[in-house]
């Protein structure tokens, strides 16, 4: 829930604000604390939609401060969660964790909104380094991002083109990009439904000579500020699921708290490149690179995904074909396509602690490689 007003201005600046914060936060606690364990403080405290008052690092560190040490001594088994930021910021981040008060903190959590998963990265080490310098015990969420299937979108907009499977391969990259390339113990995805209206016109006070000639130019930032929030998994007004829900559904079925992250690297060899020209191991630049991670559960079954980080396209005729080998057993494999819900079984190469397959198919989202008695299998 959130427990924050619209656009407030932070209690941070008046003694009696900060006092009656206090007591906001104590009665929250105690009265919902055999419920809520997760309690993050404050909504991207560096955006001045949301913090009120010119963004400052050091003042969301003071209510920090002050809220944590408050939660902590009153569920000693609450979780404290803060960042909460627009993108990632290792830079702003370090400035209020120098101030002394990391071991208080259990996560920290980060709003990316990008063109492609895999950009935020580069950033997310950064951030590691940062937060590893005053308390590597605290751990990472990606708490809110989504795409949207189609460009009249309030908010962010991306960039071309738009499509449904296209937001559908975007939330399935972003969910692996975040848990087995950032190292983040939860990806989030933003949002389920929007209930705007798509017949609300944007008012444009001023156009430029750009913006009358080639329609209103923004780069990918926001062309709208109210409307359809077409980042949302079901039709407006309708309700009816776009592929990317049942993708998402696909997604939660098969990867839950079974399988936890390993380090293994799978070798990927292009056998041909489909639609995705120039791809092959005379190609080592970003996105033309295929990308993969493994998991494994307890009973040591695992679980291998893989993926080009390519920007989406709305239909392939044709995917690439590729040679996939990994230092890790597998015994009854099947082939899991997260996009359609379709499984496939598999031949394998296996050797005693290693596996080779052959003609697999690679797409601009994630396959999965599993065992397949760790799936429900509809049919």
């Amino acid at each position: 829930a959130e427990l924050y007003g619209e656009r407030p201005a932070p209690p941070t600046y008046n003694p009696v604000a900060m006092k009656a914060w206090s007591e906001f936060v104590e009665a929250a606690v105690l009265r919902y604390k055999d419920r809520i364990k997760y309690w993050e403080i404050w909504n991207e405290p560096n955006h001045h939609a949301y913090w009120g008052k010119g963004p400052d690092a050091k003042d969301y560190g003071k209510l920090v401060e002050v809220t944590a040490t408050l939660i902590k001594k009153l569920d000693p088994e609450a979780k404290v969660i803060v960042g909460a930021t627009a993108g990632i910021l290792p830079e702003w981040t370090g400035e209020y964790l120098e101030m002394g008060f990391a071991d208080k903190i259990d996560i920290i959590s980060y709003h990316q909104y990008g063109g492609e998963p895999e950009e935020r990265f580069p950033k997310t080490l950064e951030l590691r380094k940062v937060i590893d310098k005053y308390n590597p015990d605290i751990e990472t969420w990606q708490g809110e991002c989504g795409y949207p299937s189609q460009s009249s979108t309030r908010d962010f907009r991306g960039r071309a083109p738009w499509g449904v499977n296209i937001q559908a391969k975007w939330l399935l990259r972003q969910a692996f990009t975040d848990v087995a390339l950032c190292g983040s113990t939860l990806s989030n995805y933003f949002k389920l439904y929007s209930d705007g209206d798509r017949n609300i016109l944007q008012t444009r006070s001023f156009l430029t000579e750009v913006d009358s000639t080639i329609g209103y130019y923004a780069g990918y930032g926001r062309v709208r500020g109210a409307g359809v929030n077409e980042k949302c998994l079901l039709h407006n007004p309708t309700g009816e699921e776009k592929a990317g829900y049942y993708a998402y559904q696909n997604l939660c079925a098969v990867v839950d708290n079974r399988y936890e992250l390993i380090e293994s690297k799978a070798t990927i060899e292009i056998k041909d490149p489909g639609v995705f020209y120039g791809i092959g191991s005379f190609e080592d630049a970003f996105p033309s690179v295929p990308l993969s991670g493994a998991f494994k559960t307890k009973n040591n079954n695992h679980l291998v995904v893989y993926w080009l980080p390519w920007h989406g396209q709305e239909n392939l005729p044709k995917l690439a074909s590729v040679d996939l080998a990994i230092p890790l057993k597998f015994s009854d494999p099947v082939l899991v396509d997260l996009l359609s819900g379709e499984v496939y079984q598999l031949d394998v190469e296996a050797g005693d602690n290693n596996s080779a397959f052959k003609n697999l198919p690679l797409a601009d989202y994630p396959m999965l490689i599993v065992e397949k008695e760790e799936l429900v299998l509809k049919n």
